[in-house]
């Protein structure tokens, strides 16, 4: 392992590591979202019966229902949008006892590298001015600018519709000496259409989307890096101060745990080892330490879902920095323990994905 002696010590390996993880991401992601990205001008809407429901998705729509209705909404469409570049499953509500209208959306995207599944609910109260209030909860960032008049109000700390109910009243207050505008149950959809072609022709005007061809819009190079940005921004989608501390618990926890052990029962038993294999010093409690750090890994992708790949190669060099021995001569162990570091950003993603898989029902 001689040819591998270039490689710096552990401290400024880390570091140089994070940069690695970083760097192709800016190289290579704005120009593949750019290419890619495609979104529709107008939205196809497809109805879709009761009975066409999966289960999870007749429970996820059922319990918005219930929750829904002590405050007067009823259902006015469940349809899909086959154009959208995701599975989505929506469903329309519009209240009778004021001007309010809801949308519960179910979407998942998925490809070979990651699962995201958000289920949103969002109320709307439209105004004779031509203002809108809207009240979201929201399990990714809005990377789009807002239309002109149209307020929204994302609470990421909860997605309980009738919560969301009550906060969106409170958000109405003050605009309701412009008098609500009332929508009848046939203009309900035709407005939700119509609204997207306005959204996608200020984005455009934005520098945020282009026109690809008469039925897409594309992304623009100032909306690719805003993705790429929000993409390592870890405190976007749902964070929440206990989240992060749960995170730093499960993050740091194990590694710490194991370091304890390496350096106390388990010492005898790990000498015992590096002698009978011939391994070089310092192999075993790094073989033990990485192991820990890859279970890290698991519970972090597990507590910040989207925000996974993020945490995981920060806590881990958070760990390494705090359990790691300060030298390790060899540099193939500094090679392996590279790799392992590598690693955590992966198995953070497969633990995330498997978390949207449970909770998709688009």
């Amino acid at each position: 392992m001689a040819w591998l002696s270039w490689l710096p010590d552990l401290a400024a390996l880390q570091t140089w590591l994070l940069g690695l993880l970083v760097a192709p991401v800016f190289v290579i992601g704005i120009p593949l979202l750019m290419a890619v990205t495609r979104l529709p001008r107008r939205l196809v809407i497809e109805p879709v019966p009761e009975g066409a429901l999966t289960a999870a998705q007749a429970r996820w729509l059922g319990s918005v229902d219930e929750k829904l209705r002590p405050f007067g909404f009823e259902t006015v469409e469940t349809f899909r949008v086959p154009n959208l570049p995701h599975a989505n499953l929506g469903r329309l509500y519009r209240s009778t006892v004021d001007a309010t209208v809801a949308t519960a959306m179910a979407l998942r995207a998925e490809n070979e590298q990651a699962v995201l599944s958000a289920n949103p609910v969002e109320l709307v109260t439209e105004f004779a001015d031509g203002s809108m209030v809207a009240t979201r909860s929201a399990a990714v960032d809005e990377l789009f600018d807002l239309l002109p008049g149209y307020e929204l109000n994302v609470h990421r700390e909860t997605d309980d519709p009738a919560e969301l109910r009550r906060l969106h009243e409170r958000h109405c207050e003050q605009h309701l000496v412009k008098q609500p505008v009332y929508t009848p149950p046939a203009a309900v959809l035709p407005k939700f259409c119509a609204f997207h072609e306005r959204w996608g022709a200020h984005q455009v005007a934005r520098g945020l989307l282009r026109v690809r061809d008469e039925n897409d819009y594309g992304a623009t190079f100032k909306l690719a890096l805003r993705g790429v940005l929000s993409y390592f921004n870890p405190f976007g989608d749902r964070f929440t101060v206990l989240r992060l501390l749960l995170g730093v618990l499960v993050g740091l926890a194990p590694p710490m745990l194991a370091a304890l052990a390496v350096a106390g029962p388990a010492a005898p038993w790990l000498r015992g080892l590096e002698v009978g294999l011939g391994w070089g010093p310092a192999a075993p409690e790094l073989l033990v330490l990485g192991a820990a750090l890859l279970a890290s890994a698991a519970a972090v992708g597990w507590v910040f879902e989207s925000r996974a790949v993020v945490w995981s190669p920060i806590l881990a060099c958070v760990a390494g920095l705090l359990v790691v021995p300060e030298t390790v001569p060899e540099p193939g162990l500094r090679a392996a323990w590279a790799g392992v570091l590598l690693a955590t950003p992966v198995v953070a993603n497969a633990l995330s994905n498997f978390r949207h898989r449970l909770q998709s029902v688009a």
